[in-house]
């Protein structure tokens, strides 16, 4: 199986984010186990669908972090707001990022905040759509953290068989601790469709639930609360209270972290940061980099460019590095096996001036200058990875690239993807190379 994900970390709740949609339960587990197998430290894993925000975690379940994952991503880690469909929930939720960049979701809870249950003095039982959670005070939560981790879930596990929730999409035991002040959660959570029971290192809802078990015990007034968690980040969560015990909003809100790096079976698509991890890269691919795109656009090729050099490739990617935006796709080895890269389109004065003809010249559009896989590695989806990366690193609304009028397999990659080509607009390099334009206008990542 071959798909596309990154890792996000949510409040330090590491979790997987697969880019498409999967509706097949069993697929979901299958690509779920083999995440977790690569990838020990993710606690859960979602598949995030871009063209229509919509998340779905792998058991079909509600999760407050990866919501709040999965609206980082769509915004591009930017301010912005987007209305979030997620699996174990009926109507869309508003997600987003505020302005100093933590990442937010609304929180599907019981319109009746009355629905929050006294279980046995000290445990409360506080549902959300999708997903339920028993809070144990501190006091009782004491004697079960005297255990160690394992023997927290199972006595988390007996608590739900205790009060009938196993058969629930998902099911969490909160157990609080207050430290000089502060309430730490130590949240064990248990997935039903794929039988995970996981003591995670930070946890969305079960913060949600704490907040309306505070709300419910104190007289239903408006609550917010700064949660501990286990990673050693923090949660907030707030819940704003209307008339008749109604839950005017309810949200969480905190800081989500990416290496970047996205993951395409064995191999991984990374954003070169900066001059020095470019140069590392030069100092031990040069040969190789140069290799590939020699093959790919030097003599010899569809392109037959003679400028390409080793000195002019390296300029180039520097270039590329100064200006917007440079990927390497690595394999498992650590050789690069492909290149992107975009630019504003102002940066190229050949092109820029030809678009600003038929309408194209916006200070924010950008254009796509290269993208190739090298020979050995073509055949695997790399490209296609390549150009969703790229696409949404890409900080404008709407992209440009050319292509030479015979080469079909790029033209039916962006096609795909949803470029079209701009009407009437052609290139000519030499009586036999022409060159056509797309565009595409992006509907989410970096603006």
């Amino acid at each position: 199986m071959r798909y596309a994900y990154q890792i996000l970390v949510p409040g330090g709740n590491d979790t997987a984010l697969v880019f498409g949609r999967e509706d097949d339960p069993a697929r979901r587990k299958a690509i779920n186990d083999e995440i977790m197998q690569a990838c020990p430290q993710v606690e859960q894993v979602g598949f995030l669908d871009l063209a229509a925000s919509r998340l779905c975690m792998a058991g079909g379940e509600f999760c407050g972090n990866a919501a709040r994952a999965a609206a980082w991503y769509i915004c591009g880690g930017r301010p912005g707001e987007v209305r979030l469909t997620v699996s174990g929930v009926q109507a869309p939720l508003r997600a987003g990022v505020t302005t100093n960049g933590h990442a937010f979701a609304q929180m599907p809870v019981e319109p009746d905040l009355r629905q929050v249950r006294v279980l046995a003095p000290g445990f409360l039982l506080a549902t959300l759509e999708g997903i339920a959670h028993v809070v144990v005070a501190p006091a009782q939560a004491a004697p079960f953290l005297l255990q160690d981790r394992e023997a927290l879930k199972r006595a988390a596990h007996k608590i739900l068989r205790q009060y009938g929730l196993l058969a629930k999409p998902a099911a969490g035991v909160v157990f609080l601790e207050s430290k000089q002040g502060m309430l730490h959660m130590h949240p064990c959570v248990r997935v039903a469709a794929i039988d995970t029971m996981f003591y995670e290192t930070a946890c969305g809802s079960g913060a949600m639930a704490v907040a309306l078990a505070k709300c419910a015990t104190e007289g239903f007034r408006d609550t917010a609360l700064e949660l501990h968690q286990p990673s050693g980040q923090v949660i907030a969560a707030h819940v704003q209270c209307g008339e008749d015990f109604c839950a005017a909003d309810a949200c969480i809100l905190g800081p989500v972290q990416t290496d970047g790096v996205r993951f395409w079976g064995d191999f991984r698509l990374l954003r070169v940061q900066g001059a020095a991890q470019l140069q590392a890269y030069w100092a031990t691919e040069s040969e190789n980099v140069f290799a590939g795109y020699q093959a790919s656009f030097g003599p010899g090729s569809r392109y037959d460019d003679a400028t390409v050099t080793p000195l002019w490739l390296k300029q180039r990617l520097q270039q590329y590095l100064a200006q917007g935006v440079l990927l390497f796709c690595v394999d498992a080895q650590g050789r690069v096996a492909g290149l992107a890269a975009s630019v504003p389109l102002a940066s190229q004065e050949d092109v820029a001036a030809l678009m600003a003809q038929f309408g194209f010249g916006a200070a924010d559009d950008w254009y796509h200058a290269d993208i190739c896989v090298y020979p050995g590695y073509r055949g695997q989806g790399i490209a296609t990875a390549l150009l969703q990366m790229l696409t949404w690193h890409t900080p404008a609304r709407r992209i440009l690239m050319r292509t030479r009028s015979d080469n079909i397999e790029s033209q039916r990659l962006h096609t795909r993807f949803g470029f079209r080509e701009v009407p009437g607009l052609r290139q000519r390099f030499g009586a036999d190379d022409e060159r056509i334009f797309l565009s595409y206008e992006k509907l989410s990542g970096p603006k």
